[in-house]
């Protein structure tokens, strides 16, 4: 069974990339590559990112499951006893004037460099990316940050510093440090990070529209985070509803019935819920079901729309403008 789509990713300078790509699900040894490993671990003041540095293959999508799961556990174990002594990081460097408020996805991500300099100074709200990888480990590290304000890139890269030698220092004592625990206070400390997915999705006549992301999240910040997320969805709901009503080109086609309803059609199906028309295999959809996928800043966008037969290349073109357009 052959499965395509469509992607906008981010590079590491924050530009789009769009990769289009098939692939035919078979039963190979290297059929599922190192690809969608990126962990997310958001605390209140920042975000934290890790991926491998080597290519990994997994004989089944089971098995990338089991690495995942290994893997969060790694990470929390390693970042846990991290949490108040990055409180007193960030308070440190807010009162010498790092402008650090709550991270928020919303936020437009820059990728900074230590040669960067001022090319990304704002006086509005921004979050900033940057590098803390050790080459001494096996995983990429990245830090973002939300700043209110930015003028000061020694100050940041300083800050990120101090973050970076807590994560990379004495990791294997960290562990160890874990497993002397007993059970139960073990729990309480990983109760520290959860792990979450958020999910949020609408499906009007003409188009659904999904926006998720999975995460570790530090505990006290689950909620917030929540809101932020449903922000996310509210804005590129509300953006791509507003583009798609009032393109003169997307009108047509309604009124030409080359779009069709697809609410009604995805209704009648008899699926577990309405979430999994955005995650199920494109063959037990609605026939000329059009699903295409975007990631920024490690949130997935998803929109389905139904077309007929007579639907061309360049409505697709149209609808993945709208949608790109409404994640900015």
């Amino acid at each position: 069974m052959f499965a395509t789509y469509s992607i906008f990713i981010y590079n590491k300078d924050m530009k789009y990339l769009f990769v289009t790509f098939s692939f035919l699900f078979i039963c190979s040894q290297n059929l599922y590559a190192s690809t969608g490993l990126t962990t997310n671990i958001v605390f209140r003041e920042f975000k934290i990112t890790t991926l491998p540095i080597k290519r990994r293959n997994f004989k089944s999508s089971r098995a990338i499951q089991i690495y995942k799961e290994k893997n969060n556990e790694k990470i929390r174990n390693i970042l846990t006893p991290h949490i108040d002594p990055f409180k007193k990081v960030v308070i440190k460097y807010q009162s010498m004037g790092l402008k650090i408020i709550d991270f928020d996805p919303l936020y437009e991500t820059l990728f900074i460099r230590p040669e960067s300099k001022g090319a990304h100074y704002s006086e509005t709200p921004k979050s900033y990316k940057i590098d803390i990888s050790n080459d001494e480990r096996k995983d990429f590290y990245y830090l973002t940050v939300s700043l209110s304000s930015f003028d000061n890139i020694d100050l940041l890269l300083t800050f990120s510093s101090e973050i970076k030698s807590l994560i990379h220092s004495e990791q294997d004592v960290a562990l160890k440090k874990m497993e002397k625990f007993s059970s139960k206070e073990v729990r309480e400390l990983k109760e520290k990070i959860k792990f979450k997915e958020y999910h949020f999705f609408k499906f009007q006549k003409y188009f659904a529209l999904y926006v998720g992301t999975e995460t570790l999240i530090e505990s006290s910040f689950v909620k917030d985070f929540h809101s932020s997320m449903n922000r996310v969805f509210i804005n590129f709901f509300d953006s791509f509803k507003l583009r798609f009503m009032t393109s003169s080109s997307i009108k047509n086609y309604v009124n030409k019935n080359v779009i069709q309803d697809i609410q009604s059609n995805i209704e009648k199906e008899n699926y577990k819920n309405l979430e999994s028309p955005f995650t199920a295999s494109l063959n037990v959809l609605p026939k000329g079901t059009l699903r295409k996928m975007f990631i920024q800043n490690d949130i997935h966008f998803i929109y389905l729309i139904k077309v007929d037969k007579h639907a061309n290349t360049n409505l697709q073109t149209d609808i993945m403008k709208i949608a790109q357009d409404s994640m900015k």
